[in-house]
């Protein structure tokens, strides 16, 4: 299985790019009723891969008396309560949808960027090298929490899970915090205890047993991916270019490695300012490019319009943010200064870092750092929306 052509597949059908479709082994996409796009094991007539296990979910434990209600795998691990199974049916609820297109109303649609980014950087987060482990662990456990947060996860869930051990030695281990339970030990036992006792929940199963492994073998490549640990370059997500459009090239050559980033950035900064300067000098209008075709409103108001290259403009932002300003905020200084020639293409980044994402105001409040009050500089580059979204006034 090949995490690397599902995630540009998906992207494929998320953005209409018109790219020839790529083998996804036992997986395909297909459109659902109510306007998502989910993946489906090929061939089958039964529930789609995200949502095949949430029949058999237990009662919710917080409503009512679970009374002496033991979880299903509570042999394999008796040191789980009811509780603890609920959040890691969440978990895993959270991580097969990662892949899935739903309907999005405009104001999901920065969870959806949220996480989808959490994700990608997560995968790829090897790729920063040894010395910088301090600053991979930092960033992890970041990125993490936004994964979920913007899922969205209850609280529970939120809290509930962490990393073992060091990314110097490549060994980053989800967990189960409480229980110290691996994930990956637990849902590898979850889907072969559903796949070997078929039978005795056909009622509640549309998947066959061969479905429920491949949907396994699946959830452990995501979980991988999560992990910052695919051992090949098919094990990660993958951007795919569009011909015609260098800017995008180069952009997705940035993102799909940190630590080329990083490396461009110490030598000089420029490099990455004017690619990120092209990006947005060259972002099309809503006519110009291909639209996002899953972003259907909840009201019945059209969709969502939103390009791939405003995601790709996006993404590099975002990596700014988490490789760059992640440890040093005053690195914005430099931006802003290399982008005062243009102060019209300065306003339109320096507004879409802060207020297209909440990745900043995390930061930010975790440094203990009063934007409006302590950087007046960067607060006069913002637009209307930016000033509105952060209190600035006039």
């Amino acid at each position: 299985m090949n995490l690397q052509h599902l995630y540009a597949e998906r992207l494929n059908f998320k953005f209409d790019l018109g790219l020839p479709h790529r083998d996804m082994g036992a997986f395909e996409y297909a459109s659902c009723d109510d306007g998502s796009i989910e993946l489906f094991p090929v061939g089958g007539d039964g529930d789609f891969f995200a949502n095949w296990m949430t029949e058999l979910w237990p009662p919710d434990p917080r409503y009512g008396d679970p009374g002496d209600r033991r979880p299903i795998l509570h042999r394999t691990f008796p040191q789980l309560g009811v509780y603890d199974e609920q959040v890691l049916n969440f978990l895993l609820y959270t991580l097969n949808a990662t892949l899935s297109l739903p309907p999005l109303s405009p104001y999901h649609a920065m969870n959806e960027r949220m996480k989808q980014y959490a994700f990608f950087r997560l995968a790829r987060l090897s790729a920063l090298s040894p010395e910088n482990a301090e600053r991979k662990d930092s960033l992890r456990d970041f990125l993490f929490w936004f994964y979920l947060y913007a899922h969205p996860v209850n609280g529970d869930t939120l809290e509930a899970f962490s990393f073992r051990g060091a990314s110097a030695s490549g060994q980053a281990e989800l967990i189960h915090t409480e229980s110290g339970v691996s994930v990956r030990d637990y849902f590898r036992a979850y889907h072969d205890y559903y796949a070997e006792r078929h039978e005795a929940f056909e009622e509640r199963l549309t998947l066959g047993p061969e479905e429920i492994r491949a949907c396994g073998n699946l959830t452990l490549l995501l979980l991988d991916a999560l992990e910052g640990r695919p051992s090949t370059e098919t094990d990660m997500p993958m951007l795919p270019t569009l011909p015609g459009h260098p800017e995008l090239d180069a952009a997705i050559s940035l993102i799909h490695s940190p630590g080329g980033l990083l490396s461009e950035y110490t030598r000089g900064r420029s490099a990455v300012f004017e690619v990120m300067g092209r990006l947005f000098e060259t972002s099309p209008s809503t006519d110009d490019m291909v639209k996002e075709t899953s972003s259907i409103a909840n009201d019945g108001a059209a969709p969502a319009r939103s390009s791939y290259h405003d995601y790709i403009a996006g993404m590099l932002l975002d990596d700014y943010i988490c490789c760059v300003l992640h440890v040093d905020f005053d690195e914005i200084f430099r931006l802003i200064a290399h982008f005062e020639p243009a102060p019209a293409l300065r306003t339109k980044i320096v507004s879409s870092l802060f207020a297209d994402t909440i990745f900043l105001q995390k930061r930010l409040r975790q440094q203990g750092i009063d934007l409006v009050s302590d950087y007046p500089e960067v607060t006069a580059c913002f637009d209307e929306n930016a000033r509105r979204m952060w209190g600035v006034q006039r």
